[in-house]
């Protein structure tokens, strides 16, 4: 039997905004055993990809494995893989935003391992035609595609060589890589595949298997289970010598290989848009930061500067649905809208740019979204609700509406939490009455879809009118809304009118989100204005009576968040956790009892005021 070729990849990335215990965490834990136990190993070698993102790290905090990595590199034991530097969520994004992140990180490698990268990494290895092209572009040979995406057309023990594909003439070379849980499993799954093989296959057989290091064992075992794994795999490949032989890419592909060509479905992350209306905010935050970006003229090092913040945001991270790494991580979601911001701000030239309202499709369902700017302050509005769906303080760069919702189980539809959008309640319903809504009493808002009446752009403010459902409860109501933005304050003005021949008395409650960095006073603090009195409230209070101003000190930001209104309010407020015990924000309900006879009008309130301490 001619020997089979075996490419070992691991690829190892830690999220952007997640915590240097994290990173630390991951670099004891997984990758710095890995490298030892090949050090040991002077005869095998392993292809090695490492997310920008975490290089950038370890340069900073442990440039000793650098020096490691070059050494293993000069004894060809690693052919290190590019990729995208923010280990991004390519089918997502432009072509120039695809070269940009590949080259990012080819420099990278060039500059600080003195030899540039042939092949790339594809986040969650999916696979679109156009990436041939790209890669091309970049000087990549080849690239490594989930094995799935290849047995459409063949079964699993025939897939044992590499393809070739082409876009736009451009060809490019794909490694099928199977994933394993261990490297336990890889010396199981090479001594079943040694049974398959028939004498007389061809002599450039080749199989690239990926270990996955998150599955090596229980979390006070992981250190020694990834150097004992290792070790293991590359006893069993030097005792199947005869029948096995490590190899990396760039020595396999100097033989005269036969490529299959191919063409390649692909497979489509974007379900998670359909998900996730969070993730979907992002994308189209993304794209609308991208527009700005490219519109940039005549400051390259500005341009340069935005666009790189723009990378950042970028990471495939958000487009995942498990809790760990996903949209639901709410420290993630806030370093990219962080970064997302700090973009925007520096595509606004200084002494030029001039608060202004305009229209963007955020949510990219076909209708536009509303976008009021200002200097310190953005506030992105929906027809849907005539909600908040992202409010943006600039001074530091951050969305305090960054929240999460679950999809309900078996749900088809996923509500995401917005700031400004309002129930109409039966007088007296309690909060716990008012959330369930078992009996079905009460008018959400958020699911009506408000008209734009009246832009002005010279005061900045926008206005939005609902005639209401009359099948509803309190369907007769029309509800009128303004928001206006002058400096650091948003103003949302309210008139309720009585359409109907019968007067209704209900309470009327706006639901205002803000999301901090945790649930604890090291995070954010709460406080009660009454008259001249200040006083300090626990965070988890219900119920807050007889208010002037409510308000939040963001701790982290240093940020003081006041909500006030007409007359002294009575509020409600509690937290959102989801999933259960993961904060994600907190949420303000203003109540006020209204009574209106036929063809009456009421009208209130309520300013958020910003405030860098």
């Amino acid at each position: 039997m001619n020997k089979v070729k075996v490419i070992i990849l691991t690829h190892h990335h830690v999220p952007f905004g997640s915590s240097g215990e994290e990173f630390e965490s991951y670099y004891t834990k997984r990758l710095k055993p890995l490298v030892t136990s090949l050090y040991k190993a002077p005869h095998f070698s392993i292809l090695l990809h490492c997310s920008g993102v975490l290089l950038e790290w370890i340069e900073k905090h442990h440039p000793e494995l650098f020096m490691l990595l070059e050494e293993l590199i000069n004894r060809k034991q690693i052919e290190l893989l590019g990729g995208g530097y923010y280990e991004p969520v390519f089918p997502l994004l432009s072509v120039t935003d695809k070269i940009g992140q590949i080259e990012l990180l080819t420099t990278y490698i060039r500059k600080h391992f003195g030899k540039r990268p042939r092949g790339c990494w594809l986040p969650g290895m999916f696979w679109e035609q156009n990436y041939a092209s790209v890669l091309n572009t970049c000087g990549i040979d080849y690239a490594f595609v989930h094995y799935d995406q290849f047995l459409h057309t063949r079964n699993d023990e025939s897939i044992n060589h590499i393809f070739i594909t082409e876009d736009q003439g451009k060809l490019s070379t794909l490694f099928p890589v199977k994933p394993i849980g261990s490297c336990d499993e890889a010396i199981a799954y090479l001594d079943k595949y040694k049974t398959i093989v028939k004498k007389g296959e061809r002599e450039d057989q080749i199989l690239s298997l990926l270990i996955n290091l998150e599955s090596v064992g229980p979390e006070d075992t992981y250190i020694d289970e990834v150097e004992r794994g290792f070790d293991s795999l590359f006893a069993y490949i030097s005792k199947e010598s005869e029948c096995f032989d490590l190899t990396l890419p760039i020595k396999y592909l100097k033989q005269d290989v036969k490529a299959v060509k191919t063409y390649l479905t692909g497979v489509n992350p974007r379900q998670s848009l359909v998900k996730y209306p969070e993730a979907n905010d992002i994308y189209g935050k993304m794209i609308y930061v991208h527009t700005l970006v490219n519109q940039l003229r005549g400051d390259k090092a500005r341009k340069k500067n935005a666009r790189e913040e723009l990378w950042k945001a970028q990471g495939i991270d958000m487009f995942y649905m498990d809790s760990s790494r996903g949209i639901q991580n709410r420290m993630l979601r806030k370093a990219v809208y962080k970064s997302l911001l700090e973009a925007e701000r520096i595509t606004r030239e200084k002494g030029v740019f001039i608060p202004s309202i305009l229209t963007f499709d955020f949510n990219l369902d076909g209708k536009p979204e509303y976008v009021i700017q200002g200097n310190e302050i953005s506030c992105c509005i929906s027809q849907k609700g005539a909600s908040v769906f992202e409010l943006d303080y600039f001074p530091v760069a951050t969305n305090y509406t960054d929240t999460f919702r679950l999809q309900e189980e078996g749900g088809t539809r996923s509500y995401k939490r917005t700031s400004f959008v309002e129930y109409l309640c039966p007088a007296g319903s309690s909060l716990h009455e008012i959330l369930s809504d078992s009996q079905n009493r009460n008018r959400f808002l958020g699911d009506e879809w408000f008209t734009e009446e009246t832009v002005s752009r010279s005061q900045n403010s926008i206005g939005f009118s609902t005639d209401g459902i009359k099948t509803k409860p309190f369907g007769t109501i029309e509800v009128k809304k303004q928001y206006s933005l002058k400096k650091n304050v948003l103003t949302v003005n309210y008139i309720l009118i009585n359409r109907g021949i019968e007067s209704e008395r209900f309470t009327f409650l706006p639901q205002i989100e803000f999301s901090f960095a945790e649930f604890s006073t090291r995070a954010y603090q709460l406080f009660v204005l009454q008259g001249d009195i200040k006083k300090e409230h626990d965070l988890d209070v219900w119920e807050i009576r007889n208010a002037d101003s409510v308000l939040f000190k963001d701790c982290v930001n240093d940020v003081l968040i006041s909500i006030k209104s007409v007359m002294p309010f009575d509020t409600w407020q509690y937290q959102v956790f989801e999933p259960q015990s993961v904060y994600q924000s907190t949420c303000i309900l203003p109540v006020k009892e209204v009574l209106l006879t036929p063809g009456e009008q009421w009208e209130t309130s309520f300013q958020l005021v910003f405030e860098k301490l």
